[in-house]
C-alpha cells in the first residue's frame, strides 16, 4: 500500500503551523539544557495536535514526550531545538550578520529539526486516525543535542525501550534518505590537584598538577590512537 501521497497532501496542508514554529524557535536560540522556552513552544503544539504528553523525560526539564493512539507498532520521531553559542544571525541574510555579538543562534538548523519532525509525526498521526489503522505516533523532544548528550540519558531511563522504529532528519543543503555511520565518543573530565610545601624547607613532597596537566594529553592522545587501531580491526 502506497500512502506517501496521501501524507505529503497532509504534510502540505499542516505545514503553515509548524513553520511559524520554527521561525518562534528561531527567535529565541536556547543553548543545551536550557530550552525552556523552545520545549514550551512544542508542547504547545503537541497539545494543539491532541497528543499526550510527557514531561521531564528521563529527569530533564526540557525533555519532552508526546503520543497518540493505541496498540500497533510505536513509530517514534526525534526532534531537536538547541542553539549554539555564538552564532546569533538574522534570518534570511546569507552572510555573517549577528542580532546579538557574541550570541547564541540556530546554526545548526535545529530549530528547523524539532518542527520538521513534529510535523512529520503529526501528519502520520493524522494518516493512521484517517484511515483508523492502528499505531502509537510519538515524537520525542530531545534537547541539549550539541554537546549535552540528552539523548544518551533518554536511552539509559528506557525512553525508547518499546519503539519499533525511530526516525529522525537534519537540516541540509540537499535532500536525501540514508542510514549514516558515524564514530560515537565519550567525555572525560580530568582534575589535577596539587600539594603545597616549602620550597627550602621540604621541597621534596609538592605535586605539581601544571605539569601533570600537559603530560596526561599525549596519553590520551595515544589512547585514542590505540583504540581507534582496534575498532578498524574488528571490522
Amino acid at each position: 500500500m502506497d500512502n506517501r501521497s496521501d501524507i505529503w497532501r497532509g504534510v502540505d496542508a499542516i505545514k503553515p503551523r509548524f513553520v511559524d514554529l520554527s521561525d518562534r524557535v528561531w527567535a529565541m536560540p536556547e543553548v543545551c539544557y536550557t530550552e525552556a522556552r523552545s520545549s514550551a513552544e512544542h508542547l504547545a503544539e503537541l497539545r494543539h495536535q491532541g497528543f499526550r504528553i510527557t514531561e521531564n523525560v528521563a529527569g530533564i526539564p526540557t525533555a519532552v514526550m508526546g503520543e497518540w493512539g493505541e496498540g500497533g507498532p510505536v513509530i517514534a520521531f526525534l526532534g531537536e531545538y538547541d542553539a549554539l553559542p555564538g552564532l546569533s544571525q538574522e534570518a534570511g541574510v546569507a552572510e555573517p550578520r549577528p542580532i546579538e555579538a557574541g550570541g547564541h543562534g540556530h546554526g545548526c538548523g535545529h530549530n528547523l529539526l524539532g518542527s520538521a519532525a513534529l510535523l512529520s509525526a503529526t501528519a502520520v498521526k493524522d494518516w493512521l486516525a484517517a484511515h483508523k489503522v492502528p499505531g502509537r505516533v510519538r515524537y520525542y523532544g530531545c534537547p541539549a543535542e550539541e554537546g549535552g548528550a540528552a539523548k544518551t540519558f533518554m536511552v539509559r531511563s528506557g525512553a525508547f525501550d518499546d519503539a519499533d522504529i525511530a526516525i529522525t532528519w537534519h537540516p541540509s543543503s540537499f535532500w536525501e534518505v540514508a542510514v549514516t555511520p558515524s564514530l560515537a565518543n565519550t567525555r572525560a573530565d580530568f582534575i589535577f590537584t596539587g600539594r603545597t610545601s616549602h620550597a627550602a624547607a621540604s621541597p621534596h613532597l609538592p605535586a605539581c598538577a601544571i605539569r601533570s596537566a600537559p603530560a596526561t594529553c599525549p596519553a590520551c592522545t595515544n589512547w585514542s590512537g590505540a583504540l581507534t587501531r582496534s575498532r578498524r580491526g574488528q571490522r
